[in-house]
């Protein structure tokens, strides 16, 4: 399921939030497992990062997250995210891509925009775990990243754009 969002004023969007959904394991409708005019996620360079940032989570995050009107039971409820597969609550995904957003606006300085930002969640984020988003420059406006907890690819990878 692919979900656009839009919130703006009267002078134009100022912001656009594109989502996609899938449930593994389900389907069974005889379509395509993946959509065949989607590009291949980019390649994360070969170096040392440029920047890397960690943020550690608080035991009570998800909690307070639902604040912000997500208010999922798999979040907060040990018993649903069991019935999900998770061995608890874990964090909300647009709290985790703030956590990511959080690294790549910090790795632009004080007098640089965030403008875009996109990734593919991995893996979840349990309230209490430390995340770190390590940056690579890859152009003056653009920058990858991959986002970890315990080693663990969360966000991978991640593209910005930036302006000044």
């Amino acid at each position: 399921m692919d979900c656009v969002d839009a919130i703006g004023d009267d002078d134009g969007p100022l912001a656009v939030a594109r989502s996609s959904w899938w449930v593994e394991g389900a389907g069974g409708f005889g379509g395509p497992r993946s959509d065949p005019s989607a590009s291949a996620p980019p390649v994360l360079p070969e170096r040392r990062p440029d920047v890397t940032l960690a943020v550690a989570t608080t035991p009570e995050q998800a909690a307070l997250y639902r604040l912000s009107g997500d208010r999922n039971p798999v979040h907060i409820d040990p018993e649903v995210a069991r019935a999900a597969g998770q061995p608890r609550p874990f964090l909300h995904g647009l709290c985790t891509l703030g956590i990511a957003g959080l690294g790549m606006a910090r790795a632009a300085g004080a007098g640089r925009r965030l403008t875009s930002l996109a990734g593919r969640f991995t893996s979840p984020v349990f309230p209490g775990d430390d995340v770190t988003t390590e940056v690579w420059w890859t152009g003056e406006d653009t920058a990858l990243a991959r986002v970890t907890s315990a080693g663990t690819p969360v966000i991978a990878p991640v593209q910005a754009t930036f302006a000044d």
